[in-house]
């Protein structure tokens, strides 16, 4: 009787963090310069800097990105949604690896309108080398 209840509980421990995270990946997965990436975006979108937010991004997907107007708008509508950023908040929360190989590293930041806001960037190894393939603030 009590063999069973060890192996249930192991079974159900087992199945438990299987639908918990199914794709997490360890801290370890996540790039070395995520950290410094991300903030250096996150400041390129504070400051208004096309040219910095875009060099960061893999070189097919820059024109994905719009205008310098386009991102102009964009920032127009985050600072109206959540305020203006509040130096040195940024904090690391995650990491997930989906199946296709995208690395999403999660944030938190606070924000003059709210602190409930989460940064995520998102990364891709192509050719032995780690690039940003997207970057979003959104509501926790």
């Amino acid at each position: 009787m009590l063999k069973s209840v060890a192996i249930i509980t192991l079974v159900s421990l087992l199945i438990s963090s299987i639908v918990i995270s199914p794709s997490c990946s360890s801290p370890s997965d996540k790039p070395a310069n995520a950290d410094e990436i991300t903030m250096n975006l996150l400041q390129a979108v504070i400051n208004t800097d096309f040219a910095g937010y875009e060099s960061y991004f893999a070189e097919e997907l820059r024109d994905q990105l719009g205008t310098e107007q386009d991102f102009l708008e964009q920032v127009t509508a985050i600072k109206d949604t959540y305020g203006e950023y509040v130096a040195d908040s940024l904090s690391y929360s995650g990491i997930e690896t989906t199946e296709d190989g995208q690395i999403n590293v999660y944030y938190d930041a606070e924000f003059t309108k709210g602190n409930d806001v989460q940064v995520r960037s998102v990364f891709k190894e192509r050719s032995g080398e780690t690039v940003v393939i997207g970057f979003w603030l959104e509501r926790q």
